[in-house]
């Protein structure tokens, strides 16, 4: 009885590993195909290729493309070649037919002075990726900006208060330990006086 459920329970983790491991590979394939066009959009733009970079953006960035191009060309135009950091875990907006957004970063460093790109990407059913919002800015890449929640934007910023918090308060507390240490009455050690006995002297009658 006891082989048959341990045999159970080793089938059931195969086959989780087994669905685990395609759906890795899965949302790799993914992750691939997006940066596939994110890369000819951004190569595009540092080209000043208009016509190329513009092929790669969504239809509802279009009208934002137009308006942005000749800025942020001539920005990327500066740099070196921006190289993949990070992508975000895929967002799927439904089943059927399956809808992916992906988030990624790219960035460089050029002269000590960092130019970072965020994008994010959109494909519906058997589409190819399009490029449906980028971001260009020169702070050192974070990961947690790609996140659409504002406490998690912020939350580089909060660590480093918090960081300059807790030592402050570690200085504080050193401080009041010396202070503490240097109000203690000092510790005075009894002089070592030899002990003095009186030795008890036996008297007899016979020794008067």
């Amino acid at each position: 009885m006891v082989r048959k459920i341990l045999l159970a329970l080793i089938f059931g983790l195969a086959v989780i590993a087994t669905g685990a491991s395609a759906h890795s590979q899965d949302q790799a394939k993914e992750i691939d195909a997006a940066k596939k066009t994110a890369e000819a959009f951004l190569t595009a733009m540092q080209k000043a290729d208009r016509a190329g970079a513009i092929a790669m953006v969504a239809a509802n960035a279009q009208d934002e493309f137009t308006g942005r191009f000749g800025n942020d060309s001539k920005r990327l135009k500066s740099t070196a070649p921006l190289r993949f950091v990070f992508a975000a875990p895929l967002k799927s907006h439904s089943l059927d037919p399956i809808e992916y957004e992906a988030n990624l970063l790219y960035a460089v460093k050029n002269d000590g002075e960092w130019t970072t790109v965020t994008l994010r990407l959109y494909r519906f059913d058997t589409d190819a990726y399009r490029v449906e919002y980028w971001r260009i800015d020169d702070s050192e890449p974070n990961i947690l900006s790609m996140s659409d929640d504002p406490a998690l934007q912020n939350l580089p910023a909060m660590m480093r208060w918090m960081a300059l918090g807790l030592a402050f308060g570690g200085l504080l507390l050193i401080g009041f330990i010396v202070w503490l240490a240097r109000r203690r009455p000092h510790i005075v050690a009894p002089e070592s006086i030899a002990e003095k006995r009186t030795a008890a002297v036996t008297r007899r009658d016979g020794d008067r």
